[in-house]
């Protein structure tokens, strides 16, 4: 028999908490300890799904973080999901994923939902093996730039917050913020941009205790003032070589459709695309209740 519904994380026991956890990747875990609208799924008991939204008062939307449950578990999932939003007088729902054939099929029977669109593409590396004629090309920093690791940059407390208030006054946007995930850092090739003594890039990776094995870049930034000239892809290079004098074999690198420049674009499709082991896409859809 199976069982579904609203879990609130402060009074799930122990046990039973640890097991829904093992439902969730690290990268979202943290969304547990945030005001997180969560559906839980249990069969005779045991936690065999989850579901993982966050709720925007404001513009009475929601958006689904993560779904992972039984594929004939899922349109129940759903429809549980926009009963309740519906109480609330909630607008919208938002859901991205990735790309399959099931929930594109059920998707696409239900009324509302949008077409999906493109949202971002995952490309997997064998990092050791990443050679390149573009990554093996020299490349020089310019006068007054440097780079240093970015654990540096905490023991500057002025630069953090520098930083804070330039995500503040959304300045730099908030999905690019470098102080999300901070427990999970790959401290080995994570670097800062550094001109004139203040930080105008970085690129961040992290390892999950999941995927010990993997790195994954998960934010690469320079200030608008220094675009289209090459920084980004200097920052990359040298964190890439860092990896490969680790003993990490593997790479995971994503790109958000919505968010990335054109010319960005352009070069993860014609110099990263083309060497990936493995790629996956995501899409998004969303549904006006």
């Amino acid at each position: 028999m199976y069982s579904l519904k609203k879990l609130d994380i402060s009074s799930v026991h122990p046990k039973t908490l640890s097991k829904y956890k093992k439902l969730i990747p690290y990268k979202y875990r943290h969304l547990l300890k945030e005001k997180s609208f969560i559906l839980g799924l249990e069969i005779d008991s045991e936690p065999f799904g989850i579901c993982i939204c966050q709720l925007d008062l404001f513009l009475k939307t929601c958006v689904i973080c993560h779904l992972n449950a039984p594929e004939n578990s899922i349109e129940i999932i759903l429809k549980t999901l926009e009963e309740h939003l519906k109480k609330q007088q909630f607008l919208s729902i938002v859901f991205t994923y990735e790309d399959n054939p099931y929930l594109e099929s059920l998707l696409d029977r239900k009324i509302g939902w949008s077409p999906s669109s493109p949202w971002a593409s995952r490309y997997s590396f064998d990092c050791k093996n990443f050679h390149p004629a573009w990554f093996e090309k020299k490349y020089h920093l310019p006068k007054k730039y440097k780079i240093t690791p970015w654990i540096n940059i905490f023991e500057k407390q002025d630069e953090v917050q520098h930083i804070k208030f330039h995500l503040q006054q959304y300045c730099v946007p908030l999905y690019l913020s470098p102080f999300l995930l901070e427990k999970y850092i790959q401290t080995m090739n994570s670097l800062a941009l550094i001109y004139e003594d203040r930080v105008v890039g970085w690129i961040l990776t992290h390892t999950y205790p999941d995927k010990v094995n993997t790195v994954v870049y998960t934010n690469l930034y320079v200030y608008p003032n220094q675009r289209f000239t090459g920084l980004a892809i200097f920052l990359l290079i040298e964190s890439i070589k860092l990896q490969q004098n680790s003993s990490i074999r593997w790479s995971s690198f994503e790109v958000l459709h919505h968010s990335t420049s054109r010319s960005w674009k352009k070069f993860c499709d014609s110099r990263l695309r083309p060497y990936s082991i493995d790629t996956r896409e995501f899409v998004r859809r969303h549904k006006e209740i």
